[in-house]
């Protein structure tokens, strides 16, 4: 038996209020999801069981809508109501292992396992089916080579691109791509290769370009940094290029300066780090950041003033 998971945490919110509800009023959400999945989805695919996460509000609709015999099964998981503002995140149908944004090769995608398992899927029409294949094949690997957009350079190293969102708008598919560029390349170089890339038929829209910021690692005030780090933890320190959009990119001449460890928290693999399921932190580390925070200011301070 086989199983496809869909977890709809906040895809019940209508666009007027920020989310991607276009299928149904919201009070109706919940029943309309199971009906759409029962009469839609369960004769494409047989011998499958589709257990369906939602937000607490909707199960009882959900419920009301199953099908003597269902391969539908319902789940359930709160939602803050600050996750309900427009522009917070969206849950997504995920079987893949989530990694954060800037390093994509620890992670496994989930968007590009349902397009090629949709690409093959004989319920639908062929052009559907190339479309899927063709948004897959983009997002094949995470270094953007896909799409003819590749690019390393010494201080950042490599260009990497994911997909982390996609959704269906009127019947055509629409995907986010996130794309980290290293510090020596031009954004308008990246998005004269993806125009390139697309064919036909495809529409390139909403690209938004922020500028890498980029101290060397031998700027006084990274030294700095890295000696501050060094008294507090007796750990050396090698300062690295990564593709976040930290607090950094909005102040001159500044750099991001966290606390992120390598040491185990006892979490299996995939949990534990930054972005990932159960995001921990040793509490001892945590202490020692403070002293490091509080050190870090009151030197670069001075060294600033010299």
């Amino acid at each position: 038996m086989k199983y496809i998971f869909l977890n709809l945490k906040r895809f019940d919110i209508p666009p007027e209020l920020g989310g991607v509800n276009r299928l149904t009023p919201t009070p109706k959400w919940g029943w309309a999801v199971v009906t759409g999945v029962q009469e839609k989805l369960c004769p494409l695919v047989k011998e499958c069981r589709f257990p369906i996460f939602f937000p607490e509000a909707h199960i009882l609709g959900a419920n009301a809508a199953l099908m003597p015999d269902s391969p539908v099964e319902l789940g359930c998981q709160g939602v803050f109501r600050q996750d309900t503002a427009v522009g917070g995140n969206f849950g997504a149908f995920t079987t893949g292992r989530t990694a954060h944004a800037a390093r994509p090769q620890a992670g496994d995608n989930a968007i590009k396992k349902l397009l090629r398992f949709l690409s093959t899927l004989e319920g639908l029409g062929e052009s559907d089916r190339a479309i899927c294949a063709f948004a897959a094949d983009t997002i094949e690997d995470c270094y953007g080579e896909h799409l003819g957009i590749a690019f390393t350079d010494e201080p950042s190293g490599r260009l990497t691109c994911i997909s982390g969102l996609a959704h269906t708008e009127e019947g055509r598919l629409v995907m986010g791509y996130n794309i980290r560029y290293s510090v020596t390349h031009k954004g308008e170089l990246v998005t004269a290769g993806l125009e390139k890339a697309f064919a036909p038929g495809w529409e390139l829209r909403s690209i938004s370009d922020s500028v890498p910021m980029y101290l060397p690692a031998d700027d006084p005030k990274v030294k700095e940094l890295c000696r501050i780090y060094h008294e507090v933890t007796g750990k050396d320190a090698t300062p690295y290029v990564i593709g976040g959009g930290t607090y950094a990119r909005h102040l001159q001449n500044a750099v991001g300066f966290g606390m992120e460890t390598d040491t185990p928290t006892g979490l299996p693999e995939g949990h534990g780090k930054a972005h990932e399921p159960d995001e921990a932190v040793i509490i001892d580390e945590l202490l020692d950041a403070i002293k490091i925070y509080i050190l870090s200011i009151l030197e670069v301070d001075e060294l600033l003033h010299r």
